[in-house]
C-alpha cells in the first residue's frame, strides 16, 4: 500500500515561521515535519513559495504547529500572527484535498 502524499504550498514568510526556534509557548515542531520542511522546493516565481511535500502524519504535526503558533501569536497581538493563519489554512486545505 503506497502513502499518501500531502502537497503544501507555503509562502517564505510561512515557511520561516515554522523554522523559528521553539518557544515554551508553541513547544517545538515535530522533528519529521521539520525535515519535510527543509526538503521543500523554493519556486522560481515571485514571490517565491517553498512546495513541501509530506506524509499525512507529517502534515497534520505541521497543522498542530501552525495552530499553536497562531494561538500565540494572536494572544501577543504580534504582526506575524495573520501570516501564521494563512499557512495554518492553507496546510488544513491541502490535508483535506489528501483525503485526511
Amino acid at each position: 500500500m503506497q502513502r499518501a502524499t500531502v502537497r503544501i504550498v507555503l509562502d517564505d514568510k510561512g515557511y520561516a515561521l515554522a523554522l523559528q526556534p521553539p518557544t515554551p509557548e508553541t513547544g517545538p515542531l515535530h522533528p519529521a515535519a521539520r525535515v519535510a520542511l527543509e526538503r521543500a522546493e523554493m519556486t522560481a516565481g515571485t514571490p517565491s513559495v517553498r512546495v513541501v511535500r509530506c506524509t499525512i502524519a507529517e502534515g497534520r504535526a505541521l497543522l498542530d504547529y501552525f495552530g499553536r503558533l497562531c494561538d500565540h501569536l494572536t494572544s501577543a497581538r504580534a504582526d506575524d500572527a495573520a501570516v501564521c493563519a494563512r499557512a495554518r489554512d492553507i496546510i488544513r486545505r491541502a490535508l483535506v484535498t489528501a483525503g485526511a
